[in-house]
């Protein structure tokens, strides 16, 4: 994309032209929490002129919104605070310098004081920004570039951060390779072995801590499965051969954890009548403490599922995302044949806890667009948005392992595809209190859809 020019490119704080505030009724929820609060942030600047967006909350309440603004062939990533009730605080900022044009993908992360970092993709240089940001939203030195190497393409970034203000990066980068191909073992079964000239994408995932003045650390490789799952066996024959799709957390204590998907390309899927090849995932999880050492293998953290009836495993697991409270993780990911599952455990070098079932709505499909927040003290929220374009956004509360009332329905659009939500994002407070945000494209008068920012806060338990 071009660099953004004028106006655009040299102002760093602008006003937002417009912000709607309201209420809606309280729904009939118990005593934990859940009741809503409805916040609806507009900045009309054109068709499509909000794509992804990100949230995060500090301790007291307060939280930050980073969002891709794209206005023509400019663009850029920009934050703005807002104070516990949802009032703006200040001017938007432009996280990024526009320097490469391309930036796209945020990640916020926000410590309990309120001082937080931004990072984003850049896919002209292929590469992975970050910026720190002091509780009052200023900016506290220039843009970080955190990859210290490329393959060829960046993608699925996460961020966090803890109550001292260091962080922690993590990103994918791809490589495509044409005309790759190995038979394994010597297999030479038609359907069951990759045929010659088969295109694969290799994806390797990295990650990088820095402390709370913004110094890095070395980048560290979590790579192939061949290196740090020493050849394990998937759901079938073969070996992990790439992995993606990074999600990483910290506690309080700065210790924290990285989970990702682990895919396997050869030869996978043979059941007992045959099968047949293709891929294979499984979601796998590495602890690390404070100082960056592992302390421990990768670890397989999803469950193999079969659906009643069925003749062979669910092998589609995806798109984990992982949150951090006190001595302890949560980790959500997306089956994209059955529903969502959470997994809960502790900070010691095993995997314990059951991996349970997200409730869900019975009007959603197959659930999409997931995420999950923690505070330090375990209170969850999950949410999912529901196809077709996301057109139910919900979500679940748990404390202390254990669900908080009904599915909250955060938004229902009309059926007449007028209004698109999508990457929908949660956080929440240190009373459990949360907000969720959405970019939204609504329809207008004039036949064009018109961007928007989203967001709706709710009650804690």
């Amino acid at each position: 994309m071009k660099s953004r020019t004028g106006a655009f490119l040299s102002s760093c704080i602008r006003m937002a032209p417009a912000l709607l505030l309201g209420f809606a009724a309280a729904s009939a929820q118990a005593a934990t929490g859940g009741d809503p609060l409805r916040l609806l942030l507009t900045l009309e600047t054109g068709p499509y002129a909000f794509k992804t967006s990100a949230v995060a909350r500090a301790a007291a309440g307060g939280f930050a919104l980073a969002y891709q603004e794209i206005q023509g062939s400019q663009v850029g990533i920009f934050v703005r605070l807002f104070d516990p009730s949802g009032n703006p605080l200040g001017g938007t900022v432009q996280a990024d310098d526009g320097r490469d044009g391309g930036a796209y993908s945020p990640a916020i992360a926000m410590s309990t004081g309120g001082a937080f970092v931004v990072a984003w993709l850049d896919n002209t240089t292929n590469s992975v920004y970050a910026r720190r940001f002091s509780a009052a939203g200023s900016p506290e030195g220039g843009v970080l570039t955190v990859n210290a190497s490329t393959k060829a393409s960046v993608s699925y970034l996460s961020l966090a951060t803890d109550p001292a203000g260091d962080f922690v990066v993590a990103w994918d980068d791809s490589l495509v390779q044409n005309n790759y191909y190995i038979y394994l073992g010597g297999c030479t079964v038609p359907g069951i072995c990759l045929p010659v000239g088969y295109t694969r994408t290799l994806t390797d995932v990295y990650l990088r801590r820095y402390d709370g003045s913004g110094i890095p650390g070395a980048q560290v490789t979590i790579d192939s499965g061949e290196t740090l799952v020493e050849a394990e066996t998937v759901l079938g024959t073969g070996t992990l051969s790439q992995v993606d799709q990074p999600t990483v957390a910290m506690d309080p204590g700065g210790d924290y954890a990285i989970a990702w998907q682990a895919v396997n390309e050869i030869g996978i899927g043979v059941e007992p009548s045959g099968g047949e090849a293709g891929t294979a995932t499984a979601i796998r999880l590495q602890r690390f403490n404070a100082q960056g050492t592992a302390l421990e293998k990768p670890l397989k953290v999803d469950s193999e599922i079969r659906l009643p009836g069925a003749t062979r495993l669910l092998d589609d697991v995806t798109h984990p995302v992982l949150a951090a409270a006190t001595d302890s993780y949560a980790l959500l990911w997306v089956h994209q044949e059955s529903a969502l599952y959470l997994r809960q455990f502790g900070s010691e070098t095993t995997v314990s806890g059951t991996v349970t079932t997200v409730p869900s709505d019975p009007g959603c499909g197959l659930p999409s667009q997931a995420d999950l927040t923690s505070n330090a003290v375990g209170d969850l929220v999950v949410i999912w948005g529901c196809p077709p374009f996301t057109s139910i956004i919900d979500a679940q509360r748990y404390s202390g392992g254990t669900t908080l009332g009904p599915v909250l329905n955060v938004f229902v659009s009309p059926n007449d595809n007028t209004v698109r939500p999508s990457n929908a994002t949660v956080a929440n407070d240190a009373a459990g209190n949360f907000v969720v945000t959405w970019t939204q494209d609504t329809l207008g008068t004039d036949g064009n859809f018109t961007g928007q920012l989203v967001g709706q806060l709710f009650a804690g338990p």
